[in-house]
């Protein structure tokens, strides 16, 4: 049974190894491996782990004990907007439901939010389907630099 709760600091290391596997296996053909090894090394360390814990709302997947996903959630800003910084799956769950527990729980606990946006890798179809059944409805592309890799985004928004 799948459970969404807060994430906690004991839960930093089972996010680290949620995010490595799930980038690596979503990316893989689309960002270069050295720049994903350096994003998740720079976005997924410990320190800045803490630090998001501290300065966003993170929820985290659990089968029994073991954390199986992610959803990382700016808090909602003064025109009632959230970022969805990042949900994550272990690619043994994924297409499970797990993700649309993750976000519905950020729908429902964030007080205040009126629009959740996010930004999805031109390339990653999965995700981008995920988006789309969930009512995202894409509002802008551009290119940005990823340290050194020209990242192709599209942001996309939910409004509630």
């Amino acid at each position: 049974m799948t459970t969404i709760r807060l994430m906690e600091k004991k839960d930093i290391q089972d996010v680290q190894h949620v995010a490595h596997m799930s980038w690596h296996d979503t990316y893989e053909g689309i960002i270069p491996k050295k720049v994903r090894n350096v994003f998740l090394e720079k976005a997924y360390s410990k320190p800045m782990l803490k630090k998001k814990l501290e300065n966003s709302i993170i929820f985290v997947a659990t089968d029994e004990e073991n954390v199986i996903g992610y959803a990382h959630f700016t808090p909602v800003d003064e025109n009632g907007d959230s970022l969805l910084a990042a949900i994550y799956l272990l690619p043994t769950v994924q297409n499970k439901g797990v993700g649309s527990k993750l976000l519905e729980k950020g729908i429902k606990q964030l007080d205040g939010i009126r629009t959740i946006t996010l930004e999805v890798e031109e390339e990653n179809e999965a995700a981008k389907r995920f988006y789309k059944r969930k009512e995202f409805i894409e509002v802008e592309r551009y290119v940005e630099q990823f340290f050194d890799y020209d990242l192709h985004t599209i942001r996309m928004r939910k409004y509630l």
